[in-house]
C-alpha cells in the first residue's frame, strides 16, 4: 500500500484534491459509458458488460490511495510507492487500447456523414485520456514532485492527442470525400494503439530519489527512447506523408520531426554517458 507522505508543505487544500478525485471519477465513467454505448448500438447490446475491463482500474485506485484509517486519499511519495501508480495506468491503458482496437475494426466502417454527431462524440470520448492521465499523476504523486511530474503528463499526454489525430483521419474520411486503404488502416490502428501504450510507458523512464528530485533510469531510457521514436514518432511521420494529399497535418508533421531529433540526441547522450 502507499504510505502517506509526511511532508504537508505545498500540498493543496483536502477539498481541491477531493474535487479533483470527482472530477477524474466522472470523466472516468462518462468515457467508459461512451465506449460501452457504442459497442452496444452498432455491434451488439451484450456490450453493455464491456465496463468489467475497467474496474480493476479503478478497484486498484480504492486499494493504493484510499487510506481507511484517515479515510481520504493519500499521495504515492517514494520512487518504490510510485510504481503503484504506474500500475494504475497499465491497468486502464490496456482495456483502453483494446477498446480502441475494437471499434476502429468493426464499428468505424460502420460511420458515415449521417452519424457526424457520433463521429464527434467518439473523437471526444478518447481524448478523455490525456486528461485522465494527468490528473491522476497530479493526484496521486506527492506535490514536492509537482512541477516533474507535470512536465512528464504533458508529454505522454500529446503523444497520446497524437495518436487519436491518427485515428481521426479514419473516422473523418467519408466526411472528406476520400478513401484510405484497408492495409493503411490497418497500420494507423496499430501505430496509435501502440502509441497508446507506449507513452504511459515512458513515464517509468524516471525515477524519483526524494525531495522532489526526479532522476532518469539510463538503461530503461535506452530501451524506451528508439521505442518511442520508431514505434509513435517516426511510423506517425510515414504515415502522414503517404496520406498527405488526403489529409493537413503540417504541426503534426513538425512535431514528429523535432521529436524524432530530439529523441535521438538524447539517445546518443546517455549512450555516450554509459
Amino acid at each position: 500500500m502507499v504510505e502517506v507522505a509526511e511532508r504537508t508543505v505545498g500540498r493543496p487544500p483536502y477539498l481541491v484534491r477531493l474535487v479533483g478525485w470527482i472530477m477524474l471519477l466522472i470523466l472516468y465513467y462518462v468515457q467508459v459509458y461512451l465506449f460501452v454505448f457504442v459497442l452496444a448500438k452498432y455491434l451488439n447490446g451484450l456490450y453493455v458488460f464491456w465496463f468489467i475491463w475497467f474496474v480493476p482500474a479503478l478497484l486498484y485506485v480504492l486499494y493504493a490511495f484510499y487510506d481507511k484509517k484517515v479515510k481520504k486519499m493519500i499521495y504515492a511519495d517514494n520512487d518504490v510507492a510510485i510504481w503503484e501508480v504506474w500500475f494504475t495506468c497499465g491497468l486502464y491503458i490496456v482495456p483502453y487500447v483494446i477498446t480502441v482496437a475494437m471499434i476502429f475494426g468493426k464499428v468505424a466502417h460502420k460511420l458515415t456523414k449521417d452519424n457526424v454527431l457520433e463521429i464527434n462524440t467518439l473523437i471526444y470520448t478518447m481524448c478523455i485520456t490525456p486528461w485522465l492521465l494527468i490528473l491522476l499523476l497530479q493526484l496521486a504523486i506527492c506535490p514536492s514532485y509537482q512541477k516533474p511530474v507535470l512536465s512528464l503528463s504533458i508529454f505522454a499526454a500529446l503523444n497520446i492527442f497524437d495518436g487519436i489525430e491518427m485515428l481521426k483521419i479514419i473516422l473523418m474520411q467519408n466526411e472528406g470525400n476520400y478513401d484510405i486503404d484497408g492495409e493503411l488502416e490497418i497500420c494507423i490502428v496499430f501505430f496509435a494503439c501502440l502509441c497508446f501504450l507506449v507513452s504511459p510507458l515512458g513515464l517509468i523512464r524516471n525515477k524519483f530519489v526524494g525531495n522532489g528530485e526526479v532522476k532518469q533510469r539510463k538503461g530503461m531510457s535506452m530501451l524506451l527512447i528508439p521505442l518511442e521514436i520508431i514505434g509513435i514518432n517516426f511510423s506517425f511521420l510515414v504515415l502522414r506523408l503517404a496520406l498527405w494529399h488526403k489529409s493537413e497535418a503540417p504541426l503534426f508533421i513538425a512535431k514528429n520531426t523535432l521529436a524524432i531529433v530530439t529523441g535521438g540526441i538524447e539517445f546518443f547522450h546517455l549512450k555516450a554517458e554509459m
